[in-house]
């Protein structure tokens, strides 16, 4: 059985040969002493064939507010950076005259 798949299958991975997440899916094994699953893949584009390996998730993590909220304000911190460089650059570029723009 084959399954034509985008970039979210065989783990995400790209061809190894020429880079494209177009591809098959050939083959699946679960492994249940490692929760894996084994895909073989087979590139839409070049027919290079290759394995990938995806852990499954096992359990999941409770959201610890305090984390998340040191990781948002984390974010708006590089956010406000990257503003503030925007606006020194437009201003420079306004400061600079005409012929060298």
């Amino acid at each position: 059985m084959s399954t034509t798949i985008g970039g979210s299958s065989c783990g995400g991975i790209p061809c190894p040969q020429c880079g494209l997440f177009e591809r098959s899916i050939v083959e699946t094994r679960p492994r249940a002493k490692t929760s894996s699953i084994y895909r073989r893949c087979l590139c839409s584009n070049c027919g290079t064939r290759f394995t990938t390996q995806e852990q499954l998730a096992t359990r999941r993590r409770p959201v610890k507010q305090a984390r998340l909220q040191l990781q948002l304000q984390a974010q708006l911190d590089a956010l406000q950076q990257v503003e503030r460089i925007e606006r020194s650059l437009a201003a420079l570029r306004r400061s600079l005259p005409s012929a060298i723009r």
